[in-house]
Order: structure tokens, then sequence, then C-alpha cells
């Protein structure tokens, strides 16, 4: 569990994170395990070397009953506490948000079979008759995988409508293909909805760079920050048909005839649905 509780704080400008387990004891021996349990909170704040102007921020998690403000376990942590820690009250804390977090990463620790994974394949969206022709594309795909249709220009209503529609036939995980000409066509605007931003940016970047992301959001820099789709589906992105040797190749063959019959008036265009991100690569 705390590996897990490691892997989801990478990317964020935290210090450090620590988790203890406190376990449910008979009547006689709370005592002794009220001691135990402060002594290992004393201990993962000295293990850190903090100074005294650093503030440990303390979420608690119950797996089991949630009793009244009387006998609440919240209520026994407050006072285990030393200084410089504090308690975030129940009433503040996304309960729901961590339960969706806890059931992706059972996911992730589970083995996937094709039929446990669904694909949300997006693609422009047109007339009944194009879209239908999308649909009969990847029938023999719907043989083999859960398949939800978007067609928009990656509409994050849309696309979080299929992911919903995917957990309520089973998923336990999810790739959202982008059927697009152009492998960068809103990857990124998928990658930020599903939180792939900050998975690979804790892969990818130092803490340095990570603080100072997270610096820009505190200090006001960023505003109106757009919700992300909160799922329990581990969700990854692919797509970009391009230079893709099952696709480019086969294409031009098929127009290359079509230049003989008028070839003085006929140009071949090899049509880009969305710019390059260079100038560079426009021009190739």
């Amino acid at each position: 569990m705390a590996a897990h509780h490691r892997k989801a704080a990478a990317g964020f400008s935290f210090k450090s994170l620590e988790v203890i387990i406190a376990y449910e004891v008979k009547d006689e021996e709370t005592k002794q395990h009220a001691a135990l349990l402060q002594q290992a909170i004393i201990n993962s704040r000295a293990a850190q070397e903090w100074d005294d102007n650093t503030q440990a921020i303390v979420v608690s998690f119950h797996f089991g009953p949630k009793h009244d403000s009387m006998i609440l376990f919240d209520s026994k942590l407050k006072q285990l506490l030393p200084a410089g820690m504090r308690l975030l009250p129940d009433n503040q804390s996304d309960i729901g948000s961590l339960i969706v977090w806890l059931q992706r990463e059972a996911s992730l620790s589970q083995p996937l079979t094709s039929e446990d994974i669904g694909v949300v394949l997006l693609a422009y969206g047109a007339d009944f008759n194009w879209n239908e022709q999308m649909r009969e594309a990847a029938q023999l795909l719907m043989n083999r995988h859960q398949i939800e249709f978007v067609f928009s220009m990656a509409d994050q209503s849309t696309i979080e409508r299929a992911i919903r529609k995917l957990e309520r036939r089973g998923a336990k995980a999810a790739i959202i293909v982008r059927s697009f000409t152009m492998e960068e066509s809103f990857r990124r605007e998928i990658e930020r909805m599903v939180g792939l931003d900050i998975e690979n940016k804790a892969q990818n970047t130092s803490a340095h760079e990570a603080h100072v992301a997270q610096g820009f959001v505190q200090h006001g820099i960023i505003k109106n920050i757009p919700t992300r789709i909160r799922t329990p589906l581990p969700i990854r992105t692919t797509g970009g048909m391009g230079a893709h040797p099952l696709f480019a190749p086969p294409c031009l063959i098929v127009r290359a005839p079509y230049l003989e019959m008028r070839p003085k008036k006929t140009s071949l265009w090899w049509h880009m649905a969305q710019k390059m991100t260079s100038k560079t690569q426009n021009e190739q």
C-alpha cells in the first residue's frame, strides 16, 4: 500500500509521503496500541528530517464502520499528533475520489485479459451513414473487445460518457484510440482529461520541475483549471495513422492509379486534418 501511495503522489510538490497502518485491537490493548501508533507517527516525522517550519498533513481513511463523533477514530488520532502535524478533518477530504483511486490501483495490480479491456474509439463525426461505416469497419474488433464509439473533436463530455458505459459493462481498463491522421491530434487534451499528464510528468520530470509546475497553480498563474474524468479504470491512449506502414503505403497505392486518367489536370494531395506542431513538419 505504501508503494502505491508514493506512486500516486509522484509529480506533485509533496516533500515526502509516509503510510502508517493502525489496526483494530481489543479494549484491553487500546492504550498500548495508541502508544505504538503515536511513536510510529513521531518516527515517521523524524525520519524525514523536517524543520520546525514544515507542516505535515495527516489524512485518515477508514476501512470499517463509521462511528459517531464520540468514538470516531479521528478524535483519538488528533490527540496523538505531535506539534507540526495537522489532521485533515473528515468533512474536508474527498473520500469518493480516494475510493476511485483505490479501485484503480487494485485494477493495475491484477492481470488483464482482452475481455477486461474496453476501447473508446474516438473519430471525427459526420452524418449517420459515415458513422455507421466507422462502426462496420470495427465490427471484427467488437467481437473481441468492448468498444464504445465517440464521434467528436475530443469533447470531454462525450468521452466521459463512453468511459462510464465501459464501467457499467464491467471493463477493468480502457484504451482511448484516437482515429485521426496525425499522432498529435488531441493527444495532449486526452492525456490531461484522464490524468496521464500527471503520470507522465512523474516518470519524465525531476522533483524540481514538478514543484515549479505545481507552484504555477498555487500562485494563481493558471486559473479555471478544467475538471478531469475520475474513473477506477486505468486508461491509456494511442492513435494517429500518419505514416504508419499499415495505412500510408496502401492509401497511396490505392489513389495513385487515378493520376493516369488526367495526369495534366490532377494533383496528389496528402490531406492532414490537423496541422503539424512545427513549420518543418508542415513542409515535410
